[in-house]
């Protein structure tokens, strides 16, 4: 008897064993956006050169396996490809006819991890293969896209970033719609698929809405999340109640989000950038 009683225990401990170590052993990934604010001098206290220091040690601490910027200048987007070189490979280009002038809305990807194999750019308007601007927008808008691959599981993601429109109403949700119809065409059956950035827009808004008929939000998808409801802060202490607008959708399918989070640091009473960056953490439940 004792024998057989000790066999069920034994076996009940390994079976709880196993159970740990796969939970513990699930793969999590992560992925971020961030408009980090154009290095504009007008801003005092809060210009570029007061943060810049301390918003790529936020980058670094958090190290985003993925991570999309927006309103990158070309003197941004270099300090900010010197200070992660080690870590990171990355790609974007301007939104203006010149690849090296004008914002950009540039990903990063962990070198170790990914191998890209493909990126590119569109612009958000009738002529997305042109330099263009879009319907009523104010300023040319684009969307910069990579393909990768994790090195170590071979799953692909196919990844847009984009900026939107802040004037143009009917350009934001007409860019909504090109977006969409360029992940039909692009998005392969193997492939996972993100849609992140500043898109300029709150959950209210009829685009919004409808790209949420497509498209899964992870925000109100995730079963743990943290910091303030807004995304928009305005380099004020006190952010904008339901000022959500910045945003990252995904494919449903074999994506599971563990976590995400509006990381709201204040550093000597300041904030990093007049917008959170939004940290999102998955798991692939094929793995």
């Amino acid at each position: 008897m004792y024998y057989t009683n000790h066999s069920i225990f034994k076996t009940l401990g390994v079976a709880i064993v196993c159970l740990f170590l796969n939970q513990a052993s699930a793969q999590e990934f992560s992925i971020g956006s961030y408009n980090i604010r154009y290095d504009n001098p007008a801003d005092g206290d809060n210009a570029w050169s007061n943060r810049k220091e301390d918003l790529v040690n936020q980058l670094l601490f958090y190290q985003a396996d993925i991570l999309g910027l927006q309103e990158v200048l070309p003197s941004q987007r270099l300090f900010i490809d010197h200070k992660l070189n080690s870590l990171y490979s990355s790609f974007g280009r301007s939104r203006g006819e010149k690849p090296s002038k004008e914002e950009q809305c540039p990903i990063y990807w962990k070198k170790n991890l990914y191998t890209k194999l493909e990126s590119g750019t569109f612009w958000l308007s009738e002529t997305p293969n042109v330099p263009s601007i879009g319907w009523d927008a104010a300023l040319p808008r684009i969307c910069t896209f990579v393909r990768l691959e994790h090195k170590k599981t071979n799953k692909k993601l196919l990844i847009f970033n984009i900026h939107l429109d802040h004037k143009g109403e009917k350009a934001r949700a007409q860019s909504l719609l090109l977006v969409l119809r360029k992940m039909e065409i692009m998005l392969k059956p193997d492939e996972s698929f993100f849609l992140i950035g500043d898109f300029n827009i709150t959950e209210q808004s009829p685009g919004l809405q409808n790209l949420q008929l497509h498209l899964v939000d992870a925000y109100t998808s995730s079963p743990l999340f943290f910091g303030p409801n807004s995304t928009f802060n305005n380099f004020q202490l006190e952010p904008i109640p339901n000022k959500r607008i910045d945003y990252i959708f995904f494919k449903a399918g074999e994506i599971k989000i563990t976590a995400l989070a509006h990381l709201s640091p204040l550093i000597q009473g300041r904030y990093l950038s007049d917008h959170f960056p939004v940290w999102l953490h998955y798991q692939f439940t094929s793995l």
